[in-house]
């Protein structure tokens, strides 16, 4: 078993807010995308499977040699939520209904998409691809802003009913986690992609890997 000597990427990005605006770190970070990017493609688009708890918490750093020094490796881990995907395959829609399990209970509310957030109370609940793309801009938002997107939405501390009340209604109106003064204008417009309203307008896992790889230095100041 591998040792992760850097720890989780919510721990690093999260450690010295004096980094998120130096070109070095957020290249460093367009770095780690790229590999949950990557690691995503396969779970989602190989496997057909949903990770269900895409966040900077779970995805850990590991140096090549364990010495601790660069160049690091991010990868995945944490799929005690993940689930093969197994409805709508006649229809080509493959979803898993989350209220089969008991996900629910201690929802990662924050990172999920609005779709899911609509439709909290129905009786069936799909979480699909495309969920875990809206997950993914929000770890791309937390790698960037090294802050905590529960936090960021959840000022008023409310319960988790009160909570989805609250998403819903702001979702609705097109509202996201916002861009920082420090982000970089094509960074926060991938993350824009992966939190449209309509899930089926959001990028899959492959075009994202393009989309973040095509990044250039200058896109990232």
């Amino acid at each position: 078993m591998e040792f992760a000597d850097k720890g989780t990427l919510e721990e690093y990005a999260q450690v010295d807010s004096n980094r998120l605006r130096n070109i070095g770190f957020k290249q460093e970070m367009q770095r780690f995308a790229v590999h949950i990017a990557r690691g995503m493609q396969y779970i989602c688009e190989t496997e057909k499977m949903i990770h269900g708890d895409l966040a900077a918490r779970n995805v850990l750093l590991f140096s090549a040699d364990g010495s601790g020094h660069t160049p690091f490796t991010a990868k995945l881990c944490d799929f005690g939520l993940s689930h093969k995907l197994t409805k709508g395959q006649k229809l080509g829609i493959y979803y898993y209904d989350i209220k089969q399990s008991k996900v629910k209970t201690g929802a990662p509310i924050c990172w999920m998409p609005c779709e899911t957030i609509e439709n909290w109370n129905e009786k069936e609940l799909m979480h699909t691809i495309k969920t875990d793309v809206w997950s993914f801009g929000v770890t791309l938002w937390e790698m960037f802003s090294g802050r905590d997107p529960h936090t960021q939405l959840n000022e008023k501390n409310l319960g988790n009913d009160e909570l989805i009340m609250e998403l819903n209604k702001i979702y609705k109106e097109g509202v996201r986690l916002p861009k920082l003064e420090h982000f970089p204008a094509k960074v926060y417009a991938v993350m824009e992609q992966c939190w449209k309203q309509d899930d089926t307008a959001r990028p899959n896992f492959s075009r994202l890997i393009e989309m973040i790889e095509n990044l250039e230095e200058n896109d990232l100041k």
